[in-house]
């Protein structure tokens, strides 16, 4: 039995969110298009904005708290976490 590997290009999903933790708006940049949907700590999609490599969010319609990113790209995908509050920065 032989086994053989094939190493390809593993395009990994690079982001920022800036800023984070944000008041009203924000911005996610990635390496990637992906598309992408935004989740409450309830697990309810609460944004789910056009695919692409950069988004401009509009937080002001959700209460502060903590949200999750979900990015899914071609190859993979990733979660990152983004806080609305208060403060912001």
């Amino acid at each position: 039995m032989m086994t053989c590997l094939v190493f390809g290009q593993v395009k990994t999903i690079n982001v920022m969110i800036s800023p984070n933790p944000a008041r009203d708006f924000c911005t996610i940049s990635v390496s990637q298009s992906v598309e992408a949907r935004v989740y409450d700590l309830q697990g309810t999609m609460v944004l789910k904005p056009e695919r692409g490599e950069s988004f401009d969010l509009d937080l002001t319609a959700l209460p502060y708290g903590i949200y999750f990113v979900h990015l899914i790209g071609q190859s993979e995908v990733r979660t990152v976490r983004l806080v609305r509050s208060e403060l912001g920065i």
